[in-house]
């Protein structure tokens, strides 16, 4: 691949039951080790369960949080949840985030100005 533009992955899926959530990491770390940059994950859906911040999957489960977080600090890329998503999953209390260290709140907005900016955007889920 040669590189041309940032890509920004979205993703929709729950972060352990579905292998759209696990296909979506396995695709960032593909374009990572290809020397592609990503400029951000966007969580949108049941996808913003991805920040929840007490996550505490079971031993022999992948946990999708950990993961993103552990390569969005080495490639340096945003871990957006979708405010309105996340509001309705039970992630904001008295209008708090309760999100998992590293992740962030966004909207549809910035996933807009993500696409303006000529990022290739892929959809997980």
């Amino acid at each position: 691949m040669t590189k041309t533009s940032a890509f920004t992955l979205v993703v929709k899926a729950l972060p352990n039951q579905r292998q759209a959530a696990k296909t979506a990491w396995r695709f960032a770390s593909a374009l990572l080790n290809n020397g592609q940059t990503i400029s951000s994950v966007f969580f949108y859906g049941e996808g913003v369960l991805t920040a929840l911040p007490y996550a505490d999957p079971a031993e022999n489960e992948w946990h999708a949080q950990v993961a993103w977080q552990t390569l969005a600090e080495q490639a340096g890329f945003a871990l957006q949840v979708c405010a309105t998503a996340a509001q309705r999953h039970g992630l904001v209390k008295d209008e708090q985030p309760q999100l998992a260290p590293g992740f962030e709140m966004a909207s549809l907005v910035d996933l807009t100005q993500a696409e303006l900016a000529g990022n290739k955007v892929v959809y997980f889920g």
